[in-house]
C-alpha cells in the first residue's frame, strides 16, 4: 500500500505460514477496536464489520486508517437523502 508499516515480514527470511500465523502480524486489522475508527467513520452501526472499510483506500484518500471516504452505506444515504436508524453505541 505503499507504506512499511504494512510490511510483516521477507517470505525469503520466513515462511508465508509463519507469517500469517504469527499473532502479531496484520495488527493493524487483527487488534482492530472500533476506538480506531475515525472521523468518516465514527458512530456507524457497521463498525465492528466493516472496520472502517479498505485500508488501502482510507489510507490513500485521508492519510488515515478506518476512514474511508468511499462508504457504500453513506453515499446511499445521502443519495436517497435518508438517515440510517442505526447508530453504534460504545
Amino acid at each position: 500500500m505503499g507504506n512499511n508499516q504494512f510490511i510483516e515480514s521477507n517470505v525469503r527470511e520466513r515462511s508465508f505460514i509463519d507469517i500469517w500465523d504469527d499473532p502479531n502480524s496484520f495488527k493493524y486489522n487483527r487488534k482492530f477496536t472500533p476506538e480506531k475508527i475515525e472521523e468518516n467513520c465514527q458512530g456507524c452501526y457497521y463498525v465492528e464489520r466493516c472496520k472502517g472499510g479498505c485500508n488501502s483506500v482510507s489510507l490513500h484518500m485521508t492519510g488515515k486508517l478506518h476512514n474511508t471516504s468511499f462508504c457504500l452505506r453513506r453515499i446511499e444515504e445521502k443519495k436517497l437523502d435518508v438517515k440510517s436508524s442505526k447508530t453504534y453505541k460504545k
